[in-house]
């Protein structure tokens, strides 16, 4: 799409109905495979879109001989989307959060090494430089969301894989809170998960949880992290690089749950930090990735 002046505009110029264009690095590589500048908005662009639409554009895969003459150029297009502040992002930070009355809350920060989420989606041209594995963003605000279908996953796991797990938090709650005896933890799960028995007005909804605050002083929030799988004990392993929401980030966890059934509002909300807290959420949490503190 073009503005009135014939300007290209990319997704954030028409999610906030600006047409100003900003300066930005791009890979546009001459003879030599060097980057040159461009009036296009890399630096305030949808970081989603920048992922998954402009990553692999002006890649020259037709004039580049040899593999590590790629990573230059992924270098700075891995720039554009490390470099991101959740500073310059307040409109779409505050779009995301839903501060309403009938939407339970809590907030949870991520810890070291950090959280990685939609792994599974493709992202790779086998080329040096390049994130190998793919990543979860919200589509329109193009900022990192944990998908409440995970969140809701993770939790029922929990119920699935250790109904004596659930009684013991529902028996031992956190001070000042009352403990929960004597339930059917089989029931509870059909009621909270699948809305046994209730209309579907009253059943509980899983939301995406949203990043709210940064992870340091820039309030930067993604980087570039390493998995070195070892498929041949006879070769050297390959490096694997993967974007990851950094530690230190906080998430706010968004429910609209319902005073229906066994346990209440707060007791399904408690529940559900506990929870997330004990097992964390996302990709590879057996080796440490997706843990929360509050």
């Amino acid at each position: 799409m073009t503005d009135q002046n014939n300007k290209p505009r990319n997704d954030l110029d028409l999610f906030t109905g600006s047409n100003q264009s900003k300066e930005r690095h791009r890979s546009n590589p001459g003879p030599d495979h060097t980057v040159k500048k461009e009036n296009i908005n890399v630096f305030s662009a949808n970081i989603g879109w920048l992922y998954y639409k402009d990553y692999y554009h002006d890649i020259p895969f037709h004039s580049v001989k040899k593999k590590e003459e790629f990573k230059p150029l992924f270098e700075v297009k891995n720039q554009a989307i490390n470099s991101r502040q959740l500073s310059r992002y307040p409109d779409e930070v505050a779009a995301l959060k839903l501060d309403y009355q009938t939407i339970q809350r809590f907030e949870l920060t991520t810890e070291y090494p950090g959280l990685v989420t939609g792994l599974g989606n493709p992202h790779e041209s086998h080329q040096e430089g390049e994130y190998k594995l793919g990543f979860y963003f919200d589509h329109t605000t193009g900022l990192p969301v944990i998908p409440g279908s995970s969140v809701k996953g993770v939790l029922r796991s929990a119920f699935k894989k250790s109904p004596d797990y659930i009684k013991y938090l529902l028996e031992n709650p956190p001070e000042k809170e009352t403990p929960i005896l004597d339930i059917d933890i089989d029931q509870l799960e059909k009621e909270i998960f699948d809305g046994e028995g209730l209309s579907p007005y009253k059943r509980d909804i899983f939301l995406d949880a949203v990043i709210v605050a940064g992870g340091n002083m820039n309030q930067l929030f993604l980087a570039a992290d390493f998995i070195t799988p070892h498929p041949d004990e006879f070769k050297d392993p390959v490096p694997l690089q993967f974007l990851k929401v950094l530690p230190q980030v906080t998430f706010r966890f968004q429910f609209r749950l319902k005073n229906e059934g066994l346990i209440s509002i707060e007791g399904k909300k408690s529940l559900f930090e506990r929870i997330l807290k004990d097992l964390g959420i996302g990709a590879k949490t057996n080796v440490g990735y997706g843990k929360f503190k509050e």
